[in-house]
């Protein structure tokens, strides 16, 4: 769940401007990096599990350092390294791993 942003906020956590979102542990968020806000909210609903993830093989391409195999550590401290400075793959793959029915 969102909650509404303090006129304070006026940047996201990745530098953008207009932070529109705060996650459940009070960091502000945009509207472009709103993946990474809800898997801090995944993370912290879920009690900060390790999760391993596994890109689709046509998503990956070294060249442009793309892995397919991605993991973040359990506990806070790493879920919030991991959306805060992981690449975009890393956090689409990361959501597709639990965003899924089953997760």
């Amino acid at each position: 769940m969102s909650k509404k942003v303090d006129a304070s906020y006026r940047f996201c956590l990745m530098g953008e401007p207009k932070a529109t979102l705060i996650d459940d542990m009070g960091n502000p968020w945009c509207e472009v990096h709103r993946l990474r806000h809800d898997l801090m909210n995944w993370g912290k609903a879920h009690k900060w599990p390790l999760i391993n993830a596994q890109a689709p093989e046509e998503t990956v391409d070294i060249a442009k350092k793309r892995n397919r195999f991605y993991a973040v550590g359990e506990g806070y401290t790493l879920w919030f390294t991991a959306c805060t400075i992981g690449t975009d793959h890393f956090m689409e793959t990361l959501g597709a791993t639990v965003f899924t029915p089953d997760s």
